[in-house]
């Protein structure tokens, strides 16, 4: 399943948490804290509508792959 849950388009707040949370264990890392997703998600939440748009989100997608030397 992908960060997009319920299929509408968009990752509002839980669908970010969870993705960002299963990715970091699968990566072996510590998952962020509640307050670091928060921030994440304003950072990359461009137009603030509290939700990723796929552009968004495939910034974040960009920076974290380049971030992890992929």
């Amino acid at each position: 399943m992908g960060a997009d849950a319920d299929g509408n388009g968009y990752i509002d707040k839980s669908e970010f948490h969870s993705h960002v949370q299963k990715i970091a264990l699968q990566l072996g890392k510590d998952p962020p804290t509640e307050k670091e997703i928060s921030d994440m998600m304003v950072d990359l939440d461009q137009n603030e509508d509290g939700q990723l748009s796929m552009d968004e989100f495939k910034e974040y997608v960009k920076v974290t792959f380049k971030e992890l030397g992929l």
